[in-house]
């Protein structure tokens, strides 16, 4: 997608996620300040109750790089001239260190691709990062793949059935590169040895987790290498990283807190499944990000049913969870893929 074009999209949902929440929108408004200079902003919201007046700028950047703090900076600049409430700058690709601490000290929000996720939607988001054909900037855990005729001949014999009975039409199948939220996981584990006082052994983890329905993928021991990388299909997020990071206390609390073996053992259970071992007092995340792994995706069909394969990129070897979260989220994934 041409660069303005793809601006002038971004701005067209902001302003109707802005109608949405109660605001009188206007875009690309061109303001005279008190100094007399013109400023143009590309979204200009207004909500009044009848006594106070809220008017926010929104400054749009769908850039393939960065946002810098001189944008910031400007934003500051011209709402201070223009009179302005609020404003906002929406960096479809994220920000540098120095642009959010600019932001802080002006009071002014950033929004980046996960604000955007939440407020836009994942496939709206995905529309703007990949439509034309333009490669999309991910953040990957594999660069090589293996031969394409490989994986798709891994991903045909799945499709054979055991045999030839129950075979399935392969429908379509493509290279993506599909989402997953890498947690950095602390986990607070009580130890006790002969003769000695309980001591608490503090544990990090990094753990891989789907972005389609928060399914546990991997648990690493150390936090892998990721290299950003340009690909021509990339799957956005379906969900964030709040939704675990509240699973995880919720089940710890719980698990501390019943007594009797039965529901211990569920709370294990669950806490496991979230790649937490027990005992565990306490656990924190400390970061997560988005990142990419690539799959060979196929759509397999049989009398009128349809399922989702998954063959890794990197290994070859079909991936059941990764294919039955997709099959689970099929309307998401078939929009998103433009299928």
């Amino acid at each position: 997608m041409d660069p303005l074009v793809k601006g002038a999209a971004l701005e067209q949902q902001l302003g109707a996620y802005f109608r949405l929440s109660g605001y009188a929108v206007r875009q690309n408004v061109v303001m005279e300040g008190k100094s007399g200079g013109r400023h143009e902003i590309d979204v200009l919201a207004d909500k009044s109750d009848g006594v106070i007046t809220i008017r926010v700028a929104v400054e749009c950047k769908a850039w393939q790089q960065r946002v810098g703090k001189e944008v910031v900076a400007k934003l500051a600049m011209v709402m201070a001239d223009a009179g302005i409430n609020k404003g906002v700058v929406v960096a479809l690709n994220g920000w540098h260190q120095g642009a959010e601490a600019t932001a802080r000290s002006f009071g002014i929000d950033l929004w980046g691709p996960d604000d955007l996720r939440e407020k836009l939607g994942a496939v709206s988001l995905a529309t703007l990062n990949q439509a034309g054909g333009r490669r999309v900037a991910v953040d990957a855990l594999a660069g090589a793949t293996l031969p394409l005729d490989r994986l798709q001949s891994v991903l045909a014999a799945r499709s054979q059935g055991v045999l030839g009975l129950g075979a399935e039409h392969v429908d379509w199948t493509e290279l993506v590169w599909l989402p997953f939220h890498l947690v950095k996981v602390s986990q607070a584990r009580p130890t006790s040895e002969f003769l000695r006082r309980p001591r608490v052994q503090a544990v990090a983890t990094w753990n891989l987790y789907s972005a389609l329905d928060d399914r546990l993928w991997k648990r690493l021991s150390q936090d892998p290498v990721v290299s950003a990388t340009d690909v021509a299909v990339a799957m956005p997020a379906r969900t964030v990283v709040k939704g675990i990071a509240r699973r995880m206390a919720d089940s710890t609390r719980k698990w501390n807190e019943v007594v009797t073996d039965r529901a211990k053992e569920r709370y294990r259970a669950q806490l496991r499944a979230l790649g937490i071992e027990t005992p565990v007092s306490q656990v924190t995340v400390d970061g997560a990000r988005l990142v990419a792994h690539p799959f060979l995706v196929g759509l397999l069909s049989r009398r009128g049913r349809h399922r989702f394969v998954a063959i890794n990129a990197e290994t070859g070897q079909a991936d059941t969870g990764v294919g039955e979260a997709l099959t689970q989220e099929s309307a998401f994934v078939q929009t998103a893929l433009g299928r």
